[in-house]
């Protein structure tokens, strides 16, 4: 294991080598970077080890390296936990004093700024998370539009032209298009959309009844069909 001053030079290390890979909300809105966290003592053991670790384990994989420092964590010296602890208190004094000035520093429309943006980061990660889970229950996909049927169909042509550029030529050759070829493409989507309709439907009565309503539309929660009552009640040992 590393002694303390190395491991002490090595945090320094990280440090130096992941600023600036990673702005901060702060940075990112044109504001002064606020004070850093310091690491807690288990990260600072982390830190000091993990050289040593990868060394001596070249092949291992992160998961493992994750797992042999948490070994060499529960074997370590109460005097190693103890100095680390210590150190961990000593800048969590010059942290917590940094970040009041800081906050002192901010002015409300600052501070309205940063809290506002992080409500924007919240909601941005609910909808991800929410859109990964439709995925994995497997949500019907919206059908194409008759516009981008058409567009699908002639992708080949594009060559290396700019995506906007092509766009932009699809749409006045679609707004030039004989009515004759495009309704047939209107007329592909009103297939597509009515097909969509009834799996989307089936599917949000099956996330009903197995209690996913935050995947469900509004719609289908306060208009329920007809066609759910009909799906859902068998008759007893019709599975039989």
């Amino acid at each position: 294991m590393t002694s303390l001053l190395d491991g002490k030079r090595n945090t320094t290390s990280f440090y130096q080598q992941n600023a600036g890979l990673k702005k901060s909300l702060e940075e990112k809105l044109g504001l002064p970077p606020k004070p850093k966290k310091p690491l807690t003592p288990y990260f600072r053991f982390m830190v000091q080890i993990r050289p040593n670790l990868v060394q001596k384990n070249p092949q291992a994989k992160v998961t493992d390296i994750v797992k042999l420092t948490a070994q060499e964590w529960e074997k370590a010296d109460i005097t190693v936990r103890q100095k680390l602890e210590a150190d961990y208190k000593r800048e969590m004094v010059d942290f917590t004093a940094a970040q009041v000035k800081y906050n002192k520093m901010l002015t409300d429309e600052q501070r309205e700024e940063i809290k506002l943006a992080k409500i924007d980061i919240a909601e941005s990660k609910e909808k991800r998370m929410l859109k990964k889970k439709m995925k994995e229950l497997g949500k019907p996909k919206k059908p194409l539009s008759a516009f981008l049927l058409f567009m699908n169909e002639r992708k080949d042509r594009r060559g290396t032209q700019p995506f906007r550029d092509w766009q932009v030529a699809m749409g006045n050759e679609w707004e030039n298009l004989p009515e004759e070829e495009k309704s047939q493409y209107l007329t592909q989507y009103k297939k597509a959309s009515e097909g969509y309709k009834h799996e989307i439907q089936i599917w949000e009565e099956k996330m009903i009844r197995l209690g996913h309503i935050d995947v469900v539309r509004n719609e289908a929660l306060i208009e329920p069909k007809e066609h759910s009552t009909r799906v859902s009640r068998r008759p007893r040992g019709s599975e039989q």
